[in-house]
């Protein structure tokens, strides 16, 4: 049965005290750490209970049916499912700077493939703030048939939130899946982040030139490469991806972890002396190996292994410009027991700098790295850190038709999801960012950018966003030099056409442009 004791959730009518239990007397105070806010069976209760909170989404019919004290979205076979959600709202002036944690039990049976990987089973969120939406969900979740297994997501709140929607149930597969108990409870505090004091004295950037401006590489990236990015582009900056895509699912799991990652990094220390050749900074960046590192202690102390390992290695080496301790940081499986971001972060950093006092630290926000991010980041105690942010808003237009080939096209500037986009919203946009940098005295990198270049626009998008990270002193590396061909500056806006370009496209205009300003380390070519 469920019973009531806040009013987290607006809400109308006494039907509500037949649906939560277990809640938290709140008053008009925002919650605390250890806060139940919702705790939900659903034994003995009726279907239209349910929808006095509770609404269909992309359906007419509600849909989902309770069985045996269950919660059953059941979506019949066919060739083109569109699955059974249902959604309700949170209500904001609780949760604001707070961490929240959405855990269930599911089990499945017969779920068809997903036709996107963010398909398939739901627990998600959708968090509106002032700046962006952000849909973080629990992943993965299984096809196929599987028993009661534990599900959960951690999601931390930026404190310019204007909506938060919890949705559950099936999308575009069909199948079956039971929920059993959905509770979500306060993991953190934004009094655990208000707390930090500002840094005082000159901003450390970590390097004596006047900026640094390069790109993202692939693992595969050859000497070549190097010389026509360091040499002919005149790049001083690269990022190095550890394990770039190729462990996404299985991370520090992966088999072979330590074979592994000694292969990649001696991959790296192979073309070290090249990229010192032509002048270019690197940035290590824990990338696919990183992943799983909310789903268990032992990933946890794995991953600070790994990174005293790295700074054991790399320590002292001038060509090394900083440690990018995890890529885009997500709790979309954080099991209780372990570290929140925060925490392990500063966990991680503390233990780079009894190896290595001196090289950069290089942290991303939780949320994949995200502007809004900033809102509930905490700095770490220990010196020398550069803070990072990613910046592929708005998602419509940077990454048009990657993952649905049906999406209708946008162009920039120009109305996209309903808000006016140009270069006084990109800079909008990016305020948690800038407001962190001058709150803590922080200097800020900009580890990844881009537009698919099949967007209209995405010259002048480039353009705009990297006049904002010059206004601010940002140190920048576009996404990607030779990776992907959607991203390639090398590459026409025919998304049909994956050979590049007899002349210079107007997105590598604009990029190169910008690189021609660059300085050298005076370390180059010695």
């Amino acid at each position: 049965m469920f019973t009531v004791k806040s009013n987290l959730f607006p809400v109308a009518g006494a039907a509500i005290f037949a649906l939560m239990a277990n809640f938290v007397q709140a008053d008009d105070a925002r919650l605390k750490k250890g806060d139940c806010i919702l705790d939900l069976n659903f034994k003995g209760i009726d279907v239209s209970e349910l929808k006095k909170d509770w609404s269909p989404e992309g359906a007419v019919e509600f849909g989902a049916k309770l069985d045996d004290g269950s919660l059953l979205f059941d979506v019949p076979a066919s060739s083109k499912p569109e699955g059974i959600k249902i959604s309700r709202s949170l209500d904001v002036d609780k949760i604001r700077g707070a961490t929240l944690n959405i855990s269930t039990r599911i089990r499945g049976e017969d779920i068809s493939p997903k036709p996107k990987p963010y398909n398939g089973g739901k627990i998600m969120l959708k968090v509106v703030t002032e700046s962006e939406s952000i849909y973080p969900q629990a992943r993965p979740i299984k096809d196929g048939t599987f028993g009661w297994t534990d599900a959960s997501i951690a999601v931390a709140i930026p404190e310019s939130v204007k909506s938060v929607t919890l949705t559950i149930g099936l999308e575009k597969v069909s199948g079956k899946i039971w929920f059993e108990n959905v509770k979500v409870q306060v993991v953190e505090t934004p009094a655990n982040i208000a707390a930090t004091v500002p840094r005082e004295g000159p901003v450390f950037k970590g390097h004596p030139l006047p900026r640094l401006r390069g790109a993202m590489v692939r693992t595969e990236t050859s000497e070549e490469d190097l010389k026509i990015l360091g040499g002919k582009w005149n790049a001083n900056l690269i990022r190095w991806q550890l394990g770039a895509l190729k462990y996404k699912t299985t991370g520090l799991n992966t088999p072979d972890f330590d074979k592994i990652l000694d292969d990649e990094i001696a991959r790296l220390d192979a073309l070290l002396p090249v990229c010192r050749k032509y002048g270019m900074y690197v940035v290590v960046d824990m990338h696919s190996l990183a992943m799983e590192t909310f789903s268990s202690t032992a990933n946890q102390d794995k991953l600070v292994e790994v990174w005293k390992k790295l700074a054991a290695h790399y320590k002292g080496n001038p060509v090394v410009w900083g440690y990018d301790i995890v890529n885009e940081p997500r709790l979309s499986n954080w099991k209780e027991g372990t570290l929140l971001w925060n925490d392990l972060a500063e966990r991680v950093s503390k233990e780079i700098r009894k190896v290595d006092p001196d090289t950069p630290i290089i942290i991303e926000p939780e949320m994949l790295g995200v502007p809004a991010g900033f809102e509930t980041l905490r700095p770490v105690s220990v010196p020398n850190v550069i803070y990072s942010v990613h910046m592929y808003n708005p998602g419509q237009f940077t990454h048009n038709r990657v993952y649905d080939p049906k999406q209708p096209s946008y162009t920039y500037p120009g109305m996209i999801d309903g808000k006016m986009w140009d270069k006084a919203e990109l800079e909008r946009n990016l305020k948690p960012v800038i407001d962190f940098q001058k709150k803590y005295g922080v200097h800020i990198y900009v580890g990844e950018f881009s537009a698919i270049r099949w967007s209209p626009g995405a010259d002048k998008y480039l353009s705009d966003l990297i006049d904002i990270f010059e206004k601010y002193d940002w140190d920048w590396s576009y996404h990607a030099f030779r990776e992907f061909h959607g991203w390639s500056l090398e590459h026409g806006s025919d998304i049909n056409d994956k050979n590049p370009s007899a002349t210079q496209t107007d997105r590598e205009k604009i990029v190169r442009s910008w690189l021609d300003k660059n300085k050298k380390p005076d370390w180059t070519g010695k």
